[in-house]
């Protein structure tokens, strides 16, 4: 499936209002991402993709956030085009929204946020001053002569607000002990921009400040954010690229040789963790709270691997597939961001190396060095990093990709979907992870629970918050093999997948196991799967313990088929559920299934779901006994070991 992102927003004139939190603009009968709207009037309405119809607040304060981000990037865009009564204007009307705000937080904000002025969260206030503190400095380089006259006194005066309300919030952060919040990296970057601009006001363009010495600047925030294996350590592929993000956009000016030699090697693990983990088309998996599909997202994505590209141009051919894809979704606004941020960073720096963990061959974390050797383009890859709990294998030939998922839960921004295992093709989603709404959807806690993933669910209880173990991960033969369990998801259950990938099949064995020494919990079991493709299920005749599925139709289609190795106790079935779409389209349902096994843990303490899926032969055969696995695709057998 191709995925069309969301309407561009129009351009609109600046607010004369503060705004909210734009995690508010969702639905509050289906929980979907408002459309835009037409005006930054408080009183219209606001439709969602499944014709409601609402107005007033949250809503108004929620798209007017989106307004003021959209003025902020047309003073940017201005800026580095040389249009100064663009800039002027913009900033006198800033200037006057601010004295109108005063000097104190905003008072719509809720308790647990870092509170902004122009905005509910000082974080929202952060990005908002990225883009107009580059629009000041950029129209200082461009027209180097420029007779500021009063707009001078208007830049200063909103300079040193962004700097105030964003020193703020990271004291409070600080204070609180939260260095590695993924806030600090964009308030550390909204007072580099805005220091920076004030020096350039200055007719100084080469400040560097202390943003790498100071004891809460960049390299510290990444010390304490970045785990070895190179993700940031919520371990959700949105935020990671949102900390990156902020990171690369506070070199400005800066060279590589110029960053120290170990931030250099994070910052070149970051990009890799992100590579690695996209698809072979551009897609970056919506991985716990990740949106899935918003235009505002691909101008995140896009300049962030043009940045990255920047910093390390040998990873260039690691990023383009993302940066590609973007781009190509973007039009106009695609080349309006590569033209303000061509040459932002120096790169080169002091050629360090490092493997992206992105091409064939097995990559143990991005950072550490170099893969192995390279393979054919159509070799299956394998790339793990053990400390986010990511393992991803890959056919080179048909661009079929599986996301194995046993990380840390990560915090507030992580999903009970411990051993979730997600299928992606080239421009199709076969069982996508299905990402989160707006933090204001009322639907935000049900696609984060157990029964929006494909994993393993006991009766009606949610898994618990917890980690998994990496235990096996390797490539054999030209076909690579992973494994990973837990024994936190479910009090006295063992849980425990093995993925096997070879270059026309993967093969799929999902384990669950009663302790039974312990008080274990009632209720089915049941193996989800969570399509977003068109689904067909159907036994095989005359077998009961085997079933055939059809993901997707066309070119692009996966055919699975799917045993029980013994008869369990009770009544089972492979049986069809309704599950919601993705999260960019919440009010939509899709055909899926639970393999479920009634009598639960009580009838059936040791349970084994063994899967062949193929992208070549329809009519695949599997079977389990013996110890071994046994696959039969397009008229040729191989054996694996069970266990």
């Amino acid at each position: 499936m191709t995925v069309t992102p969301q309407t561009t927003y129009d351009r609109p004139a600046i607010p004369n209002r503060p705004g909210g939190w734009w995690h508010n603009f969702a639905c509050p009968v289906h929980g979907a991402e408002l459309l835009p709207g037409e005006s930054t009037s408080e009183n219209q309405a606001f439709r969602c993709p499944a014709g409601c119809e609402v107005s007033g607040e949250p809503y108004s304060g929620a798209w007017t956030v989106m307004c003021h981000q959209q003025a902020a990037r047309r003073i940017r865009l201005a800026g580095h085009r040389g249009e100064a009564a663009h800039v002027f204007e913009a900033l006198a009307q800033y200037r006057a929204l601010l004295d109108t705000v005063g000097n104190k937080p905003n008072e719509g904000a809720e308790h647990w946020m870092v509170r902004g002025r122009l905005f509910h969260q000082a974080l929202t206030e952060a990005i908002w001053g990225v883009a107009v503190a580059d629009g000041i400095w950029a129209l200082c380089e461009q027209l180097p002569d420029l007779d500021w006259g009063s707009a001078e006194d208007d830049a200063r005066g909103l300079l040193a607000a962004i700097l105030e309300t964003v020193r703020a919030g990271r004291a409070e952060l600080i204070d609180a002990g939260k260095l590695k919040s993924n806030y600090t990296a964009w308030l550390t970057a909204a007072e580099r921009l805005a220091s920076g601009a004030l020096a350039a006001l200055d007719g100084d363009l080469d400040t560097r400040g202390d943003l790498m010495s100071s004891p809460v600047g960049l390299s510290r925030h990444l010390q304490a954010a970045i785990l070895p294996d190179g993700w940031e350590w919520e371990g959700a592929p949105y935020y990671h690229m949102f900390v990156l993000r902020a990171s690369l956009l506070s070199l400005r000016g800066w060279s590589a040789a110029e960053i120290p030699e170990e931030t250099q090697q994070t910052l070149r693990a970051m990009i890799g963790a992100l590579t690695a983990i996209s698809t072979a088309d551009g897609t970056v998996p919506a991985i716990h709270d990740s949106p899935v599909a918003r235009r505002a997202q691909d101008l995140e994505y896009l300049e962030t691997m043009e940045l990255a590209g920047q910093l390390f141009p040998d990873l260039v051919p690691q990023t383009a597939a993302i940066r590609d894809a973007a781009a190509a979704r973007l039009g106009s606004e695609a080349r309006e961001t590569l033209a303000m941020i061509r040459g932002w960073i120096g790169g080169a720096g002091d050629g360090l190396a490092g493997g992206s963990g992105s091409g064939p061959g097995t990559q143990t974390g991005a950072a550490a060095g170099p893969a192995e050797p390279a393979q054919p383009e159509d070799a299956v890859g394998l790339s793990v990093f053990p400390d986010a709990g990511f393992g991803i294998v890959r056919q080179g030939g048909t661009g079929f990709s599986a996301v194995l998922d046993f990380g840390p839960h990560g915090g507030s921004h992580g999903h009970f979907d411990k051993l979730a295992l997600y299928f992606y093709g080239r421009g199709v989603w076969w069982q996508p992870d299905p990402g989160a709404p707006p933090y204001g959807s009322f639907l935000r806690y049900p696609y984060a629970g157990v029964r929006s993933h494909p994993t393993v669910r006991i009766g009606n209880g949610e898994q618990a918050e917890c980690s998994g173990k990496l235990l096996d991960a390797r490539m054999d033969g030209g076909t690579a093999f992973l494994a990973a369990e837990t024994r936190g998801a479910y009090p006295g259950v063992l849980l425990r997948r093995r993925v096997i990938m070879a270059p026309d099949h993967l093969i799929d064995i999902f384990d669950v196991e009663a302790d039974s020494s312990a008080d274990t919990p009632s209720g089915e079991i049941s193996l989800g799967f969570r399509p977003d493709v068109d689904f067909a299920l159907r036994p095989v005749p005359g077998d009961p313990l085997q079933w055939r599925s059809t993901w997707g139709d066309g070119s692009e289609v996966l055919f699975g088929t799917h045993m029980l190795p013994h008869t369990p106790q009770g009544t089972f079935g492979l049986r069809s559920v309704p599950v919601r779409a993705p999260a960019d389209r919440p009010h939509l349902w899709r055909s899926g299934a639970d393999w479920t096994l009634d009598a639960g843990l009580a009838g059936n303490p040791a349970t084994r779901f063994a899967s062949l899926y193929s992208a070549a032969d329809p009519a695949a055969g599997l079977d389990v006994r013996d110890g071994r696995i046994i696959v039969t695709v397009s008229g040729r057998t191989h054996t694996y070991a069970a266990d």
